[in-house]
């Protein structure tokens, strides 16, 4: 087992030297650590901390293998994170996966991923995934998450064509289906939001997270998570002038000692009117696709923000 230094960089400014470096790209980051200026404007940051673990990666079977075999040698990790290369089949992987680091905080992220390839930049280098299990004694470890959208109180059925594709939402009143792009679209128009965007309007599980929305074809929408099983979805919204305070918020309200490790998502990036500055111990990144902890399991979720804290034992 070895010390890890995470980090978060930018497209084209990835570590050169990565040995030890358990690492994602991310379309934006913030640090306030000593070396913040230089390392903010060069488009990498490290984490204050360099945590104790084991790392896995390669394929979804490869790391499923290679995890049951350490926690069945009496390996118990602190606190888990995991970075996906493109965020297809995350959800299946963190399910399999729950069985063997159940009971700790899970958070992460889907890299940055670049248009021509399909796939993001994580160190160590992986086809799927790469998890790193921190087993660190030194600190306690917390997760909180929060969903900046607003509840509209609106709650629709819909129609899917696939774990991530919704075909259709039901209009109650007129009892037929409308295809989810003219439905969305209306949406958007019946509360002033910008036509072209497709992050103030949010759908939303049950259980409070939330999906990511994109055109697919000419009536589907394209989700950046999966689909709830219930045929059931909340709508959230916020409002531009109210993101950039919002995730200021979130990225303050932890005790300044705390050293925080801060995973928002980049859809949400796209509506700052400002840069984010971070408070001292704590790096930032936007990605796409966020993983955090909902009704005690991992989850992959879009437009959140998730956070783990790591908190300095007799400090």
């Amino acid at each position: 087992m070895r010390q890890w230094q995470i980090t978060f960089f930018q497209k084209g400014a990835a570590p050169t030297d990565t040995e030890g470096v358990f690492g994602c790209c991310v379309s934006g980051v913030s640090c306030a650590n000593s070396e913040e200026s230089n390392a903010n404007r060069l488009g990498m940051c490290n984490w204050g901390i360099s945590p104790y673990g084991e790392v896995l990666s390669g394929t979804y079977a490869q790391v499923l293998k290679d995890l049951e075999k350490l926690t069945d040698s009496g390996f118990a990790p602190h606190a888990v994170l995991v970075f996906f290369s493109r965020g297809l089949g995350a959800e299946a992987f963190l399910r399999a996966m729950t069985p063997y680091i159940s009971g700790v905080p899970v958070v992460g992220g889907g890299a940055a991923v670049d248009s021509e390839t399909g796939y993001g930049q994580i160190i160590p280098p992986a086809e799927d995934v790469a998890v790193l299990l921190i087993h660190d004694s030194r600190y306690v470890f917390h997760h909180v998450w929060e969903n900046i959208h607003e509840p509209s109180g609106e709650t629709v059925s819909f129609r899917a064509g696939g774990e991530r594709i919704l075909l259709a939402i039901r209009d109650e009143d007129k009892a037929c289906d409308i295809s989810a792009q003219d439905w969305y679209s209306a949406k958007k128009k019946t509360l002033s939001l910008r036509e072209e965007s497709f992050e103030n309007l949010a759908f939303s599980t049950p259980g409070g997270w939330n999906m990511h929305a994109s055109p697919e074809g000419a009536f589907a929408l394209k989700l950046g998570a999966n689909l709830p099983g219930n045929g059931k979805l909340a709508i959230g919204v916020i409002s531009d002038k109210i993101v950039t305070e919002k995730i200021k918020a979130f990225c303050w309200s932890s005790q300044v000692e705390l050293y925080s490790l801060i995973f928002g998502c980049s859809g949400l990036q796209t509506l700052l009117t400002e840069e984010i500055s971070v408070p001292h111990h704590t790096l930032a990144g936007f990605f796409h696709g966020e993983v955090l902890m909902a009704e005690g399991l991992p989850r992959f979720t879009n437009l959140m923000m998730s956070k783990l804290l790591a908190e300095q034992r007799g400090g």
